[in-house]
């Protein structure tokens, strides 16, 4: 509702222009002041005026179901993004699987009930009228692709499509939606990652990312998911997959060895069935669905980060101080290979940077990040190359010269965090930052 408010007084006082004027109804605007999606209503006779519809429901009547055909351009009603934020992916585009789909509703169209799965929706509340039925706060949770190859098919030949859809009456809170996401998509693969792409806290931080950058970062969280119509007039120079984002954070919170290896030690069980994403995001985190729920400052954290991830990989900056640091006969032997452990090193700079500025007042950490993103981000990998990275180079190709063809091993060897942790103290934060009042001993 406040976006609504904030952008009434932006027009009232002559800031904001009024370029597009569309009208609603008063039920229209009030369900988008309470963020609720648009009902759907569906028809369950088929064309031969037969009733199509089986119902079901659980001994207890806690939870309820209708299984039944949908035509297919009552089921393309479904394909605004507003119906799929309980999904793990949205369309995924011209896959070869999804044109496949898109071509047998166009030449096949009576067929396709027998070719494919169905879909399956949630809602709140389910009203029969007269051979349809109303789907109130529905959510694809499975079926995402085809529903977007359908929208792309001949609208003529949708109209004879049947697809089989499972309908699930469902409270927002119940307590068998995270497993019914989780087990109507256990069919395909599914990284680890995307069970956990539908939580609102992501929606927070791709908008804040928009607008903290104007554009610079977009976050994309999910498979497939667009632009939110307020920022479609934004230039967007990055997009960050949700991965990245994770791992760079995984990294910058004291886990570097743990990112080199990829999402699927980050999401690995322990004995408590927990995983390292658990302790790092909660699901109180996750569950945050504005941004007035978290501090600016835990915000802004998020984006500095991800901002100087990014950024070390732009403008050959990695590439830039390998070359410094080359000279005389050492550009053959002890340097060879210094850029691509560079760029193999990221997750160790980000961990490199978080234990140094754990050292320094808490409150000032976030000045100090973007100090370093926007004057002396070059300085910082420089010196953590010369007092780290060049000094534990040197020492394993004492020890074995053929390391040298082969950097990114030595990048990822066990022993390497250890060896990091041993120089953490030659990296002076103070000096770097000009900091001289703050106490603090690094």
């Amino acid at each position: 509702m406040k976006d609504y408010y904030e952008k009434l007084v932006e027009v009232a006082n002559g800031s904001e222009i009024i370029t597009d004027i569309i009208v609603y109804s008063e039920a229209e605007i009030k369900r988008l002041i309470n963020n609720e999606v648009k009902p759907v209503m569906a028809n369950f006779i088929n064309q031969k005026g037969k009733y199509n519809k089986f119902d079901y429901e659980t001994s207890d009547g806690r939870y309820k179901a209708y299984i039944m055909n949908i035509r297919g351009d009552d089921l393309i009603k479904l394909s605004k993004q507003e119906y799929f934020n309980e999904n793990i992916r949205f369309g995924l585009g011209n896959s070869k699987i999804n044109k496949n789909i898109t071509e047998t509703a166009n030449n096949i169209p009576e067929l396709f009930w027998f070719f494919n799965n169905g879909v399956t929706i949630i809602c709140s509340e389910v009203k029969e009228h007269a051979g349809s039925i109303i789907l109130k706060q529905a959510q694809v949770v499975n079926g995402a692709q085809t529903i977007h190859s359908l929208n792309k098919a001949s609208k003529e030949q949708v109209k004879s499509v049947s697809v089989l859809a499972k309908i699930l009456v469902l409270d927002e809170n119940s307590d068998i939606l995270d497993n019914i996401v989780r087990y109507n998509n256990s069919q395909n693969k599914i990284d680890g990652w995307q069970f956990y792409s539908n939580r609102p806290f992501w929606q927070v931080l791709r908008e804040y990312f928009l607008e903290k950058g104007n554009g610079y970062l977009d976050l994309i969280y999910k498979a497939g998911i667009k632009l939110p119509d307020k920022y479609k007039n934004l230039t967007i120079s990055n997009k960050v997959k949700l991965t990245e984002f994770i791992l760079a954070f995984v990294a910058y919170s004291g886990s570097p060895e743990i990112s080199k290896k990829g999402q699927s030690a980050i999401f690995k069980e322990n004995g408590q069935g927990k995983t390292l994403f658990d302790s790092l995001f909660s699901e109180e985190i996750l569950s945050i669905k504005s941004k007035e729920n978290i501090t600016e400052n835990e915000l802004k954290k998020y984006y500095l980060i991800t901002n100087i991830y990014v950024k070390m990989d732009k403008d050959n900056l990695l590439k830039e101080v390998a070359n410094e640091l080359l000279s005389g006969n050492e550009k053959k032997q002890v340097n060879k290979g210094i850029e691509t452990i560079l760029k193999h090193s990221r997750y160790y700079l980000l961990y490199i940077l978080k234990n140094r500025l754990d050292q320094l007042e808490k409150d000032n950490r976030n000045l100090y990040l973007q100090d370093i993103l926007e004057n002396k981000l070059r300085d910082f990998v420089k010196i953590c190359t010369e007092n780290i990275f060049l000094d534990l180079w040197k020492e394993a190709i004492k020890q074995d010269s053929n390391i040298i063809s082969n950097a990114p091993k030595f990048v990822k060897n066990s022993s390497f965090k250890n060896e990091v942790d041993k120089r953490l103290r030659k990296v002076d934060l103070k000096n770097l930052l000009n900091i001289k009042n703050d106490n603090s001993v690094i």
